[in-house]
């Protein structure tokens, strides 16, 4: 791990060894903890495992933080590879405690949306499936939905922390003057091919009330799904119920 940390150091020139080594020691505990998934949304969890198993061929994630999300979906879809990209070498070196025994994960320490671009041939083919995440100390959001619209003919992307119209109880983030929402969603995706946009509905709200271990109603965080193509996949999330949890959005 030292000498790991010493690669990660020197191509950080930012951080000093001291505070990366400070910085993974108080978060890989918690990397290894046994964490749920989605901020212990079950409800995403179960349509994110159905949108997967009906079609998806790879998964990338923006944002690994300490990568509860990545490595429950890495257990759940052993055959799916997946490629997870973190900005923070704190957390990245953290994660990579808890992931590397997870033979079809990939950690990338980088960029996000300098990422995606660099390796578009290699993500959008096929069907990917791109949890954006990456909402920490700088929001890349718009440029990493340009990159998936301008080079994907099919994909589906779900966007975490995403303004819902209408709907004061999920919680959203706000980066200066830049809203997680759909203004920026909708000007990411101008370049894309028909798609098809998904936001969370009253029936929702209604399956938390039942359900144990859900998230306070008050600090339920709003989700946008989205696909681009993926006409088999989009097909399969309506029959197996995912609109009884999501409605389309319409302009």
């Amino acid at each position: 791990m030292k000498e790991f940390l010493k690669r990660v150091y020197r191509r950080t020139p930012l951080f000093t060894w001291r505070s990366m080594r400070r910085g993974v020691s108080q978060f890989a505990e918690l990397a290894n903890a046994d964490m749920p998934p989605f901020v212990n949304d079950p409800i995403l969890r179960d349509v994110v495992d159905h949108v997967l198993d009906a079609g998806a061929t790879q998964v990338i994630e923006t944002g690994t933080h300490l990568g509860f999300t990545i490595r429950y979906l890495a257990a759940r879809h052993a055959d799916l590879p997946m490629t997870t990209i973190e900005a923070r070498p704190d957390f990245f070196a953290a994660a990579r405690t808890a992931l590397k025994k997870y033979r079809n994960i990939e950690q990338v320490l980088g960029d996000s949306s300098k990422v995606l671009v660099k390796r578009a041939a290699r993500f959008f083919n096929g069907v990917p499936f791109l949890f954006l995440d990456a909402h920490w100390e700088k929001l890349p959001l718009l440029d990493e939905i340009r990159c998936v619209a301008r080079n994907a003919s099919d994909a589906v992307i779900l966007i975490h922390d995403f303004e819902v119209p209408g709907r004061p109880e999920f919680e959203f983030d706000v980066y200066g003057d830049q809203i997680v929402g759909l203004r920026i969603l909708c000007e990411g995706l101008a370049e894309a091919k028909p798609y098809a946009i998904y936001l969370p509905n009253s029936e929702y709200i209604a399956e938390y009330q039942r359900l144990r271990g859900a998230p306070d109603r008050r600090r339920m965080r709003g989700t946008a799904l989205v696909f681009i193509g993926a006409d088999a996949v989009h097909a399969k999330f309506r029959e197996f119920g995912g609109a009884h949890f999501y409605t389309r959005w319409a302009a």
